[in-house]
């Protein structure tokens, strides 16, 4: 996500450098639209947002937080997998399997 917007805020700079006045609106609804699906909430709340570092301290936020809840959640499966091999095992014991 950091790079992303630092992606738009250098296309926004350049053309600043060009002459083109760019208010901070824009550079907020430019993030915004430019967003995908994933982050629709975020699009609702963003519209609303007071200004520019709210937006992308939201977005920064959310971001930490999905990588957060993906390692979490690969951690979970991992130990669900490992616990079903587990159970696996001790009943291929139990009827003689093994």
């Amino acid at each position: 996500m950091r790079d992303y917007l630092m992606k738009i805020k250098s296309i926004l700079d350049n053309l600043a450098n060009c002459g083109e006045v760019i208010f901070e609106h824009e550079h907020v609804t430019t993030i915004l639209n430019s967003l995908s699906l994933d982050y629709d909430y975020v699009i609702i709340v963003g519209y609303y947002a007071s200004n520019l570092n709210h937006v992308c301290n939201v977005l920064l936020d959310l971001d930490a937080r999905q990588v957060a809840l993906s390692n979490q959640l690969r951690k979970n499966g991992e130990a669900f997998i490992s616990t079903l091999v587990d159970y696996f095992i001790c009943f291929l014991s139990i009827i003689g399997r093994i």
